[in-house]
């Protein structure tokens, strides 16, 4: 197994596509976005982001070999008063990669590569509450909880709580753990 992370380029973009859809079928109660919803475009917002390669927005790739094994996504904020925040999003690892470092390997090298740009401050994420092994991979790296906001998705006839988390630039200092 030689894993490699980074940022995708133009040419994967059918590539992240593929690995999206997986993730909505996998685990549909831990995204926004449903598998139907995403399948029907004929292009995602970061399939625009990756073959535009924009550095606001933009997508990591973890690989085994040259098979994409997961992605975790950075949008930065657009407004003037609030580009100095980012967000992660779409962060997903192929099930059978599990406890094998790969998400958080992936997790830090977005979020040291949107530190490159000089005026990002904070990354924040959400998740799902009960998903135990997010919260504590995210607190892992740095992240400290912020709020709640109940009944925010509907799945079905239920409603999941998600919870928000932050880190700061300053005190933040990760390397990718190479075990």
């Amino acid at each position: 197994m030689e894993l490699t992370f980074r940022k995708l380029i133009a040419t994967e973009s059918t590539n992240y596509r593929s690995i999206r859809l997986e993730c909505l079928q996998q685990f549909p109660e831990y995204f926004g976005s449903t598998f139907e919803e995403e399948n029907a475009k004929d292009e995602l917002i970061f399939e625009k982001y990756i073959k535009e390669e924009n550095s606001d927005h933009f997508m990591t790739g973890a690989f085994d070999g040259e098979v994409l094994i997961g992605i975790c996504g950075f949008d930065r904020q657009a407004r003037n008063k609030t580009m100095h925040r980012g967000e992660i999003v779409q962060m997903y690892v192929k099930a059978e990669y599990a406890n094998k470092k790969v998400g958080s390997n992936l997790l830090i090298k977005t979020i040291n590569h949107a530190f490159t740009n000089s005026e990002i401050d904070q990354v924040t994420l959400s998740f799902v509450e009960g998903n135990s092994s997010a919260k504590k991979l995210y607190e892992n790296i740095g992240f400290r909880f912020y709020g709640k906001i109940e009944r925010y998705f509907k799945f079905g006839n239920g409603y999941t709580n998600q919870n928000f988390m932050i880190l700061e630039r300053m005190g933040y200092s990760f390397n990718i753990d190479s075990n």
